[in-house]
């Protein structure tokens, strides 16, 4: 971010930016609040494309997110119903967004159906990822209501810009530092914006499966320190949970069978020098099949996920200055 990138006026209390050496910035908002972009949430920091997109996306037809089921006893284990959850996730995510909200920024752009819901609803949508693939996904079907902008959020500014109505983070919030997420959002809103987040949280101090998520205690009392207070909460663990159930089965049934039978190709069957890659690469084979029967499956874990996580979806307003 270049240091003239922020606008301190659109902070709470117009706090003076403090620009570090080497191009790092904070901002000071309330009680030690703090936005700092070298700084990065639980699952890290995405820079660029990445693998999941092309195989998800791409391969196999399917959004970038949990699907939200009404009743998770009756689903079964296919990926249409996987699909059809996964429009219902969305339809859930964009029903927090206040219909009379005109600009909407949305972080993480996926496959663009958060961004196509709302400009349906005749907002006006950035949308942001620095997954160049994602906008190019997009840019098959362009909207002239949705634009995409190739960057973190952090790096993210509207200067010379108005002000969004609404900030959304459709799973995407763990890779943000919460100061981040809750003080550059509030840097980017209108004085009574909102912030929806639909998002897994840490019921506790830690998780031996889930390691990659805010802890809901900190990220509540972040809120206690920002200009934001949660005026809507829904706990939706078990409505996403089946979600897991399908990723397993489709584990079990179609990628451990496939990738024993090329292990087992390479290894015995396989042109000479096929042979020989294999064998000098046999660790990286052997953990592969590993993470694909083991590792994988234990983070597919309905039981895991409904002890350990609170998947909430919430809608935040931002109190008056």
């Amino acid at each position: 971010m270049n240091n003239g990138d922020l606008n301190t006026s659109l902070l709470d209390g117009g706090a003076p930016s403090v620009f570090q050496p080497g191009g790092v910035s904070w901002v000071r908002m309330r009680d030690g609040l703090r936005f700092d972009p070298s700084l990065s949430g639980p699952k890290g920091t995405r820079v660029g494309p990445s693998l999941h997109f092309p195989i998800l996306a791409e391969g196999l037809d399917l959004a970038l997110h949990y699907g939200w089921f009404a009743e998770p006893a009756l689903v079964g284990d296919s990926l249409d119903e996987l699909r059809v959850g996964q429009a219902a996730f969305t339809e859930q995510v964009v029903r927090l967004v206040s219909a009379d909200a005109r600009r909407v920024l949305d972080v993480g752009t996926g496959r663009g159906e958060t961004a196509r819901a709302l400009s349906a609803r005749g907002a006006s949508v950035v949308t942001l990822s620095p997954d160049r693939n994602q906008g190019r996904w997009l840019g098959r079907s362009p909207h002239p209501a949705i634009r995409f902008r190739a960057s973190r959020f952090e790096d993210f500014s509207a200067l010379g810009e108005e002000r969004f109505d609404t900030v959304v983070f459709s799973e995407s919030s763990n890779y943000v530092a919460l100061d981040n997420l809750l003080a550059h959002s509030a840097a980017l809103t209108q004085p009574r914006g909102s912030l929806v987040i639909a998002a897994p949280f840490l019921r506790g101090a830690g998780s031996r499966v889930y390691r990659d998520m805010h802890r809901l205690g900190d990220f509540r009392t972040r809120v206690e320190l920002s200009t934001w207070r949660i005026v809507e909460e829904h706990d939706f663990t078990d409505n996403v949970a089946p979600t897991l159930r399908i990723g397993r089965r489709l584990i079990e049934q179609r990628a451990v069978p496939s990738a024993r039978a090329i292990d087992a190709y390479i290894a015995e069957q396989g042109p000479l020098p096929l042979r020989l890659l294999g064998w000098l690469f046999r660790t990286y084979r052997r953990r592969g099949l590993a993470l694909l029967e083991h590792e994988l499956p234990a983070l597919l874990d309905e039981r895991a996920l409904s002890l350990d996580v609170a998947f909430l979806f919430l809608r935040l307003e931002k109190l008056e200055s």
